[in-house]
């Protein structure tokens, strides 16, 4: 017998239709779903990621322009700097770094030194200080000049107190042995093997007077017996040096000094 209420439906037939839109429902809230989650990845999650894996410091790499492995060289003389430089050694890391530059006033042009922390900490950390103590550089000058290897200067002020450290040897050359000069019997390592433009004390010393190595080959004749603490790279600065090589000199000996030393004033570009 039929129903006669035709707003009842067959039970079967509403089985049926329901069955059909579950699934739709199901895949829709599903869909949803992986929006929000992605949304969430995008703005929250991969935010955290990012800040939690953060590039790590490489040894290779630089920190506030110097090579990373000279913290831990500056970090092994702590105690010496504290003592000749007033307590600096906690913060030579981060204070003495950037370009040394020379400015050589009768030529009105500079020498641009790039100071390496990592060969000498105490002697980069002198030269800053005397670079950045206005006026105490009175005495700084070129006066002899080797063309076409050695400009040999003076780096001094008696406001700053001189380097009482030499350069720790590479690891390197630690086994490397030292033919010593007569004027330096007890010669041991102290540095690299000197390469076009670099800088360090002269005579196996802690200073004040230094030079410049403008040898196109690398200086082995000088073993590693210097404190090296600079580097020069640039055309412009070598070609300076060259032009110095020019000017009159007078032998003494089997060294030549300039007629007249070239001053020059210092200052640090960090």
């Amino acid at each position: 017998m039929k129903s006669s209420n035709p707003s009842i439906s067959n039970p079967m037939s509403r089985s049926k239709k329901r069955g059909s839109t579950f699934p739709t429902l199901f895949v829709g809230i599903a869909f949803l779903g992986v929006v929000i989650f992605g949304v969430f990845y995008v703005t929250v999650y991969q935010g955290m990621m990012q800040q939690n894996h953060s590039p790590q410091l490489r040894e290779d790499e630089l920190v506030n322009g110097v090579p990373h492995p000279a913290l831990g060289h500056l970090q092994r003389h702590h105690a010496s700097m504290d003592k000749n430089y007033g307590g600096m050694g906690e913060k030579a890391f981060h204070s003495y770094h950037g370009q040394l530059i020379l400015h050589l006033v009768d030529f009105d042009a500079d020498i641009i030194i790039h100071t390496r922390a990592d060969w000498s900490p105490e002697s980069v950390a002198y030269v800053h200080d005397i670079a950045k103590n206005v006026g105490s550089c009175d005495r700084c000058a070129f006066y002899r000049a080797e063309k076409p290897g050695i400009l040999q200067g003076m780096i001094v002020s008696d406001k700053v107190p001189k380097v009482a450290q030499k350069g720790d040897c590479p690891e390197e050359y630690a086994e490397t042995q030292q033919d010593c000069p007569a004027h330096d019997p007890k010669c041991a390592c102290h540095g690299p093997i000197m390469t076009k433009g670099m800088v360090g004390w002269a005579g196996g010393g802690t200073g004040t007077d230094f030079f410049i190595n403008t040898y196109e080959k690398p200086a082995k004749f000088w073993g590693n017996q210097h404190t090296v603490w600079g580097q020069i790279t640039d055309d412009e600065s070598l070609a300076l040096i060259t032009k110095i090589f020019e000017k009159p000199v007078t032998a003494k000996g089997d060294m030549h000094y300039l007629d007249s030393n070239i001053k020059f004033t210092m200052s640090v570009d960090s």
